[in-house]
């Protein structure tokens, strides 16, 4: 850790996605020009934006050419972050989303850390923040907790399976390792979850730190206050995911019928009962389920079926 700034030759390549970003994506990408370590390129593919943002980009973009500018059809932030990590010229790939902002310090410490220990993907702790003047006082913020901890083999999936552990926007990983790997699957929602634990099954090795390097900007119309509970998204991810590894469906009993109880509670209705169905056959260990869904289509209320669903699982 005594490495000189200007010994780390490593190029980032820094991964930003942006819909429709032109109320903060100035403030975020501003985060990577104040950075402490430089060597960097900037790629910001716009998915579709019908706003302002692709001048706002272009504009950063003609003051300095290590911001490179790209525009797809909407396709969703996994379409583009796939195309830029393809793209992209550096060893490493850090990625940051056209809201969220890093603290000065995030790459020079997190390339230092990254190179201190044998790893293919380092990841630190993040606070989570409305405005940008929250950052002024950090210790009053929330605050997305972090271990100091290295993450591998079976312990580390059994860790990893019971939730996810990587913010994304405080993570540096291997360009070579997320390639071979496939990047982010077909998916609009927990593909980063997704890609986590594929790299774990793979024999990759993860490291962390607590110290928070990275905010992660909380909005009423984000992604996340849209779902209120991912459930669905997560066991549709776990059965895509299970069709290169089987083994999960039968390791991982008990976390897929925490799953099923979530989706139950949150999320089931008289509409998408057949998600319900699907599930239960495919983790073939709830047959006997089927017939109380049976009972729900033809005899049941919504509220009874919970409660008798409740009682066996």
């Amino acid at each position: 850790m005594n490495e000189k700034l200007s010994d780390i030759d490593h190029l980032v390549s820094i991964v930003m996605p942006a819909y429709n970003s032109e109320e903060y994506i100035a403030e975020s990408m501003q985060s990577v020009f104040s950075q402490t370590y430089q060597n960097w390129e900037l790629l910001v593919v716009d998915d579709g934006s019908t706003d302002n943002t692709a001048d706002i980009v272009k504009d950063f973009s003609t003051r300095d050419n290590r911001v490179r500018y790209f525009y797809q059809k909407n396709s969703g932030q996994h379409i583009a972050r796939n195309f830029a990590i393809e793209a992209a010229n550096g060893d490493l790939i850090a990625f940051l989303d056209s809201d969220d902002i890093w603290f000065s310090d995030k790459l020079e410490i997190s390339i230092r850390e990254f190179d201190s220990y044998d790893q293919d993907l380092f990841f630190t702790g993040v606070y989570k923040f409305y405005h940008l003047s929250d950052l002024k006082y950090p210790s009053t913020l929330e605050l997305m907790t972090v271990k100091d901890s290295v993450y591998k083999g079976q312990e580390a999936l059994d860790i990893f399976v019971a939730g996810n552990r990587v913010p994304i926007l405080a993570t540096i990983a291997k360009r070579d390792v997320l390639l071979k790997a496939g990047g982010f699957p077909q998916i609009r929602i927990a593909e980063d979850y997704y890609l986590w634990l594929k790299l774990l099954l793979d024999g990759s090795v993860f490291r962390s730190i607590s110290q928070p390097l990275t905010a992660y900007r909380l909005r009423e119309n984000s992604l996340m206050s849209e779902i209120p509970n991912e459930s669905k998204e997560v066991l549709d991810m776990f059965i895509l995911l299970s069709e290169d590894y089987p083994e999960l469906r039968t390791n991982y009993r008990r976390q897929i019928k925490h799953w099923i109880r979530q989706f139950i509670k949150f999320r089931l209705n008289k509409d998408n009962i057949g998600v319900l169905e699907m599930y239960f056959s495919y983790f073939n260990q709830y047959t006997v389920l089927t017939r109380f869904v049976f009972l729900f289509k033809n005899v049941l209320t919504l509220s009874s079926f919970k409660k008798l669903l409740k009682s066996v699982l």
